[in-house]
């Protein structure tokens, strides 16, 4: 296998992750469970490459939230922050599907360069989130919802994955 081919590989097991979901859960369910991917991601990467490159990803994914903004604002004018759902819409199923596609991302990340199968399929995924809650949710509205912050003992803040809530 090539180096370049787990990159498209990881964008279409996300991809399909979010149809499956949808499947089987509302479209509420399936973006907090986009959320928790995206955050399983994100720990991911920041433990296992470093502080640096859990940076990396939260600018990839703050680029595509500020490119779908833009895009808001030129076609309308205007763009607002799109809400997120309620965290007590949660689905067993929606949680599954898309938790196993960003274990997916982690093992095909093992023949791509970088961080570039989990990269892809982060973008995948925050693409699903917007297009589910029709809009750009405001970062600091996602990273509440889906990252805890903690604070280092140098003074540097740290995020890491905030665990689903089992209700």
């Amino acid at each position: 296998m090539r180096n370049h081919e787990p990159t498209p590989l990881a964008e279409a097991v996300a991809d399909r992750a979010i149809i499956r979901s949808l499947e089987r859960a509302t479209p509420a369910e399936t973006v907090n469970a986009i959320g928790h991917a995206l955050g399983y991601l994100h720990e991911l990467i920041g433990t296992e490459a470093g502080y640096a490159a859990q940076r990396d990803l939260e600018m990839r994914l703050r680029a595509r939230l500020d490119a779908r903004t833009q895009r808001a604002i030129l076609r309308t004018g205007s763009a607002d922050a799109a809400p997120l759902p309620e965290a007590a819409a949660w689905s067993e199923p929606a949680e599954a599907i898309l938790l196993d596609a960003a274990q997916s991302a982690a093992l095909l990340n093992a023949w791509a360069p970088g961080q570039e199968a989990m990269h892809a399929a982060a973008a995948q995924l925050i693409d699903g989130l917007m297009a589910l809650v029709d809009g750009a949710p405001a970062w600091d509205q996602l990273v509440g919802a889906y990252f805890a912050v903690e604070r280092e003992p140098a003074g540097e803040t740290q995020s890491s994955f905030q665990a689903h809530r089992l209700q």
